[in-house]
């Protein structure tokens, strides 16, 4: 049986199954759409400051039980290298999670700018389509999918009902995010401010940083993302201002560097309260944090054991 597989998505849940698959030998290639890794742990960086506008930190997994023992390595070796911080309940990523993610990526073959826009059934076989009109076929090959549930429906609904049906009951939702940089410094004395709205991180604040632009990032919180998600960037912009200067009762500057990003599939709703998805006749495998829960932490805790799982297939 083939020991090769092919994996649609860099972020946590990828990055995590790839690194278990290609422990065991196998012959591992992620195609990811975008041009940077880690899908919704994200990290945007300019000219003096940067902003970490997806995930910024993941629970502290030494508060987990039963967590997969070659994942508990992979993160308690990221705390030794001090990529990983204790930050009370959570971990942070020193520097800006992008650390965190180049750490999880060593040693894969990642394409980036590659977006799958079409899965195929052949017989035998599957077939991907690509934004550049090139092609691959899977004759015996596993193919896995760590991309939000959304996503994956659109690439199933025609050829695999089966599998979309086992997809189908997970709900995401959107969020949107505010990145502000200041030549002045917003007098706060805290590194994290929220309410019911927002919660906001002072990047500067991150161990490993020195930046000259005061930058804080703005995320909203489950209600208000679905309520302005139809916003466009600018609209998101200037709304996550508003909230960030009514939050900290004071008059803030104006920042030199302002922007506003959303998130279609920022959280999950619904959880499939799964470890993963799993068709074995087609050999395709799913994992994501909305199978199970909605941190980076269940993302990669799906992504380890659906590679068990596909290893034991294998054995079998």
């Amino acid at each position: 049986m083939s020991r090769k597989a092919i994996i649609i998505g860099a972020g946590a849940a990828g990055l995590t199954c790839a690194k278990q698959l290609l422990r065991n030998g196998f012959e591992v290639s992620i195609f990811e759409k975008s041009r940077g890794l880690g899908g919704r742990i994200a990290t945007r960086r300019i000219e003096n400051g940067i902003f970490n506008h997806g995930a910024s930190r993941i629970p502290d997994f030494r508060n987990f039980n039963n967590l997969p023992i070659n994942l508990k390595d992979l993160l308690e070796t990221a705390l030794k290298k001090k990529i990983l911080i204790p930050q009370g309940n959570y971990c942070t990523s020193f520097a800006s999670m992008k650390t965190f993610t180049s750490y999880l990526s060593k040693g894969i073959d990642i394409q980036k700018n590659s977006e799958v826009i079409a899965i195929k059934r052949l017989n035998p076989g599957i077939e991907l389509l690509f934004n550049n009109t090139s092609k691959i076929e899977l004759k015996d090959d596993f193919l896995v999918f760590a991309i939000p549930q959304p996503q994956v429906l659109n690439l199933i609904k025609n050829d695999f009902q089966e599998i979309f049906d086992l997809v189908q009951p997970a709900k995401m939702y959107p969020s949107i995010s505010g990145l502000f940089g200041f030549n002045e410094s917003v007098s706060l004395n805290r590194s994290f401010i929220e309410n019911d709205h927002i919660f906001g991180f002072h990047e500067n604040s991150r161990i490993g940083q020195n930046l000259k632009l005061d930058c804080w990032t703005i995320h909203s919180k489950k209600p208000y993302g679905i309520k302005f998600s139809h916003l466009s960037k600018a609209q998101i912009r200037r709304q996550l201002f508003k909230e960030f200067a009514q939050l900290t009762s004071s008059n803030l500057p104006q920042p030199i560097y302002a922007d506003g990003h959303r998130w279609l599939y920022g959280f999950t709703e619904k959880a499939l309260c799964k470890n993963y998805v799993f068709h074995q006749q087609d050999k395709i495998g799913i994992c994501g944090d909305w199978c199970r829960g909605a941190s980076v932490l269940d993302a990669s805790i799906s992504g380890t054991l659906l590679a068990d799982k596909i290893l034991t297939t294998v054995i079998a």
